[in-house]
């Protein structure tokens, strides 16, 4: 509402002409409309936060701190989105408006600013519908399975889309839960049938946005409107730069970081750091997963190697010979047969990746120095795999296979790329069977956009501790805080989860043995070790130090009274060491495993010893739920339990199968295939690494080796792109 001129008198200025006037009322209007739309963008996406507190509280009762910080990202992350969709709406007038200003010959510009006042209006409204419209099927969805629209949604929509009225009629039985073609349109039918149960939520949360919307459309006529107009009839460039600056402020989520900073929020629970995320954003990035950006590179190398379906034969004969794998849609999914002895007491498991802790290092002397004297004298008292292997060659490929029991190396890592997909990994598990579950790093828990917290919390862990969870005097040192202020904090929260009376499952990944290698150069190994060329040598010296210092004052205070503790690498080093041929890149997979157990609970058959048994990342899930005796009626993991080999002295034939982006191999009957996906070579090594020779594939053995690695990539790299892992909506239930 523009103001009227004051009449003109004796001492008033003469009204500026009508041609003076309108542009600059039309350009407030823009100015208006712009801050109109982009405060309700905003105001939308918090009416449905708020909407989803009390689902999350049945979850989860927050903390009076923890609610804060979930509002305040919350707020952080609608600003961001409701930038971006003002950017959107800017940038769609502009284009709509373009031939108008081609084509207009006089008054040019004056055509052009009503028209894009006007079409700016449009998109805002469409924009606007759209957003609203997402927002109600994630409450929705959030609703039936604490989640934001994710793939698995997503999946659903293209099955729907993919699949007609005469689809669902064709094609034979199978032996899955459902025909594939008509699942999705089965529980559509489904969840249309309980209709009463969605109308009251439907109604309640439309009704809370048509307040929030009524109630912003009231107070900006009345109040907002004509103020804005009043300033930007004083002060139009100033009205202007400072509306601008806000949208921009907005667009950076208020914070140096930008809009990475909302992902990088330090929420401890998992729940309501969840919740803290926008859900517009995370319905874009499942879409665009689903959609837009399959791994094809990785992908087609794999799909021209073996038919899908010979491949899932080949993988079910390797994994479970004689098993029952009774869903087609999700192929490797089998039935347990045998539940694990359940112990009187659930026993604590702490999982400590060393970054890079390579088995070539461990027990060596440099220039006299031991590099790790504490783990060589733990060995004594642990079962070591002296033939453990990382199936992937990064972090993250080490923790997805060691959580999920699944292969990943071949491409980007689901942490990073499959985050919104259904996986069933061991916190999930551990946590339904009243585990506490949680994991705590040194540094940024979205340390370069890999979504770590994201895809944790999604699977399973209910608290994630980073460096923004640590006291501000805590040593920071490269990546972000050293090792030992990790062990500090982390044996200060093994005393409050002892404390608890509560079994849990604790999981940390050490720094300090990654690039760029900085340490304290406090004990004079350490330092000695510094002066060499080889910077790793020190930072192991180093971690060796700090995990002596924290397993033995856990044991001193008793804080490890009824506890496993499992010590390994998430991969071996990447630095090129040895002959390149055999150690390049085989060395990334070389790195031990240590398992300690509570005397407690040692059985008879328990003995410290280091064994010969080949045991890789996907082997821990389900060796780990053995420990603990938490059964599983079906599971989709690819690796073994190796349990039998810990508390007992069975013999154990095994093997590991190890992925990169180029190559792949088998780790069997003491040798090493080695194959090349982009070259074809083949390659056999010892297990030590020292000797390799050239593979002929007419020879029978190697042949079914060679088949046998096919099939694991194929099915591996195929299911996973097409989300045919698991599905707890399908599959949840036979979990009992």
């Amino acid at each position: 509402m523009a103001c009227r001129p004051a009449p003109a008198g004796p001492s008033a200025p003469a009204p500026a002409s009508t041609s003076e006037t309108a542009p600059l009322k039309r350009v407030g209007s823009l100015r208006n409309s712009i801050l109109f739309w982009w405060v309700l963008l905003f105001l939308v996406q918090g009416a449905e936060r708020v909407f989803l507190i009390r689902e999350a509280a049945r979850q989860e009762a927050p903390t009076a701190r923890v609610l804060g910080a979930t509002l305040l990202t919350g707020v952080r992350a609608d600003l961001v989105t409701a930038s971006g969709g003002v950017a959107l709406a800017l940038l769609g007038a502009a284009i709509l408006t373009g031939p108008i200003v081609l084509l207009t010959r006089s008054e040019r510009g004056r055509r052009a600013l009503t028209a894009f006042r006007t079409t700016f209006a449009v998109t805002s409204a469409v924009l606007a519908t759209a957003f609203l419209l997402v927002l109600t099927i994630d409450m929705a969805y959030y609703a039936y399975n604490r989640q934001h629209l994710d793939s698995v949604f997503f999946d659903y929509v293209e099955e729907l889309i993919a699949t007609g009225p005469a689809a669902q009629d064709d094609g034979p039985a199978h032996d899955g839960p459902s025909h594939p073609a008509s699942q999705a349109a089965a529980q559509t039918q489904a969840e249309l049938g309980q209709a009463g149960k969605w109308a009251r939520r439907v109604s309640a949360f439309a009704l809370l946005q048509a307040v929030v919307i009524v109630g912003w459309l009231w107070t900006f006529r009345l109040a907002v409107r004509p103020a804005l107009t009043r300033w930007a009839t004083r002060s139009p460039r100033t009205s202007a730069a400072v509306l601008g600056l806000c949208v921009l402020a907005g667009a950076t989520g208020l914070h140096p970081d930008g809009p990475l900073s909302i992902a990088r929020a330090g929420i401890p629970s998992a729940t309501y750091y969840a919740l803290a995320q926008s859900s517009i954003w995370q319905t874009v990035d499942a879409s665009t997963m689903t959609f837009m950006t399959r791994q094809r590179a990785p992908l087609s190398r794999v799909e021209r190697l073996l038919p899908l379906d010979e491949a899932i034969v080949v993988t079910r004969e390797s994994v479970a010979p004689g098993a029952d794998f009774p869903f087609r849609e999700y192929p490797l999914v089998r039935r347990a047969t045998v539940a694990p002895a359940r112990p009187t007491r659930r026993p604590n498991v702490l999982l400590i990746f060393v970054e890079a802790l390579d088995r070539r290092f461990v027990g060596r002397v440099v220039d006299g120095i031991h590099l790790t004297p504490f783990l060589e004298r733990w060995s004594r008292d642990t079962v070591v795999f002296d033939q453990f292997f990382s199936n992937g060659e990064l972090t993250h490929h080490g923790l997805f296979s060691s959580l999920c029991s699944y292969f990943s190396g071949y491409g980007k890592s689901p942490i990073k790329s499959r985050y919104t997909q259904d996986f069933l990994c061991l916190p999930t598990v551990l946590r339904r069977a009243g585990y506490w579950t949680e994991m705590v790093i040194g540094y940024n828990r979205d340390y370069h956009q890999d979504h770590t917290a994201l895809f944790l919390a999604r699977n399973g862990i209910q608290q994630f501790l980073d460096e923004g969870n640590f006291p501000p005097t805590a040593e920071r040192l490269g990546l972000g805080v050293t090792d030992g202020a990790l062990f500090d904090f982390l044996g200060g929260r093994v005393a409050d989860l002892e404390g608890a009376k509560r079994p849990f499952f604790l999981m940390t990944l050490t720094t300090s043995t990654h690039h760029p290698f900085k340490v304290p150069l406090t004990h004079p190994d350490v330092e000695a070790l510094s002066r060499l060329r080889d910077p790793y040598l020190a930072t192991l010296r180093y971690a060796d130090l700090e995990l002596e210092r924290f397993i033995t004052t856990l044991r001193h205070d008793g804080l490890l009274r009824n506890t496993v503790v499992l010590v390994l690498g998430d991969h071996g080093r990447h630095e090129v060491l040895g002959n390149p041929t055999d150690e390049t890149w085989l060395a990334h997979h070389v790195t031990p495993l240590f398992v300690w157990m509570d005397p407690s609970l040692r059985g008879p058959g328990f003995r410290p010893r280091r064994v010969e048994t080949v045991a890789s990342h996907v082997d821990l899930a389900p060796t780990i739920l053995t420990l603990t005796g938490v059964p599983l009626g079906v599971s989709p993991f690819l690796g073994r339990d190796v349990s039998c080999v810990i508390v007992s002295d069975c013999r154990l034939d095994n093997r590991a199968v190890l992925f990169t982006s180029h190559s792949a191999a088998l780790v069997e009957d003491g040798r090493i295939l080695q194959y090349g996906t982009k070259s074809g070579r083949l390659y056999e090594t010892d297990l030590g690494l020292q000797r390799s020779r050239p593979a002929d594939e007419r020879e029978p053995d190697v042949a079914d080796r060679l088949r046998r690695i096919k099939a694991f990539l194929v099915a591996s790299t195929v299911l996973l792109d097409e989300n045919r892992v698991w599905s707890w909506q399908e599959l949840g239930a036979s979990l009992r």
